[in-house]
């Protein structure tokens, strides 16, 4: 599968998991069905690699942080562009928020 096929496929699973249109074990079940991880980890893209670990684990001990998916659906959508220390400022920014308002 080429890359714009794998991007289109982990973006619209992303969004629409964002969206609940879909729950977290349907996103998952249709990522196993449509996505092989050879494909995968042949684009060779981060973006690629990333949005679809993200969402192969949404359900796991490492469970997949809703920050993470909305960063992730910002880079698939163009309006960031990927950088792994960026997602994890991302992250660590929205849970650090998100402490702060079930504090006060």
């Amino acid at each position: 599968m080429d890359k714009a096929s794998l991007r289109r496929i982990l973006s619209d699973l992303i969004a629409e998991l964002l969206t609940n249109q879909k729950t977290k074990e349907q996103t998952i079940k249709e990522l196993a069905q449509r996505v092989d991880i050879v494909d995968v980890l042949d684009s060779k893209d981060d973006l690629i690699i990333n949005g679809y670990y993200a969402l192969k684990y949404l359900t796991d001990d490492y469970e997949t942080t809703v920050f993470e998916l909305i960063y992730l659906n910002d880079c698939f959508i163009g309006s960031k562009q990927f950088s792994e220390a960026e997602r994890n400022r991302f992250i660590e920014d929205g849970i650090k928020s998100e402490n702060r308002s079930n504090k006060g």
